[in-house]
């Protein structure tokens, strides 16, 4: 449903795209599926971010950025940032768009270090090197 969404967003259909992601929370709510949700509110707030309803938007991020950081995921967490910066951008809000902004490329480096990290990460450095 969530993609059925985007495909509304990109034919310009907010209302369509509004009530197909709320069917997806809706779903994802009734499974508790944490993850499914916070994508859900993330897509809430690019929709209202294209409504020029910048403290839905917001708001949606937010609560999506809180979301993330329960769950663990720094990458998706920045993801979100990224949106609230958009938001702050487009509001003329240029210091706290920054700000975000750098945040967000921080977080994403933080979450490439922690993958460099692993043992993985540290393998595939040492295979380089030889």
């Amino acid at each position: 449903m969530r993609g059925l969404g985007w495909v509304a967003i990109l034919r310009g259909d907010l209302d369509v795209a509004s009530d197909q992601v709320g069917q997806a929370l809706a779903i994802w709510e009734w499974l508790d599926a944490r993850e499914g949700i916070a994508d859900c509110v993330r897509s809430q707030g690019d929709i209202a971010r294209l409504r020029l309803d910048w403290d839905r938007s917001a708001a949606c991020f937010r609560r999506a950025m809180e979301m993330w950081i329960e769950l663990g995921s720094r990458a998706k967490y920045s993801e979100n940032l990224h949106g609230l910066a958009e938001v702050r951008r487009l509001q003329g809000r240029l210091e706290d768009a920054e700000q975000a902004y750098l945040r967000s490329a921080y977080e994403i480096a933080l979450e490439q270090w922690a993958q460099l990290q692993s043992d993985a990460g540290v393998e595939r450095i040492e295979a380089k090197l030889t």
